[in-house]
C-alpha cells in the first residue's frame, strides 16, 4: 500500500476498487478479504447477550 492509503490502513478493504489497482495491492487477489464483518459479528452478539440477559432477570 501507498502512502495515498494511509487512512486505510487499519480497514484497506474500504479503499476504493481504483485506489486498489493503481496501489497494485487489490483486496481478495493480492491481499486477503476479511473473514470477519466485526459491524455484523458486534451486532449479533449485542443481540444474544440481550436475549441471555433479559433471561436471567
Amino acid at each position: 500500500m501507498t502512502e495515498a492509503c494511509g487512512k486505510y490502513i487499519h480497514a484497506p478493504w474500504t479503499l476504493p476498487p481504483i485506489d486498489q489497482k493503481l496501489a497494485g495491492c487489490v483486496i481478495g487477489t493480492d491481499y486477503p478479504a476479511p473473514i470477519v464483518d466485526h459491524a455484523k459479528a458486534r451486532e449479533l452478539t449485542l443481540a444474544r447477550f440481550g436475549v441471555v440477559k433479559g433471561a436471567t432477570e
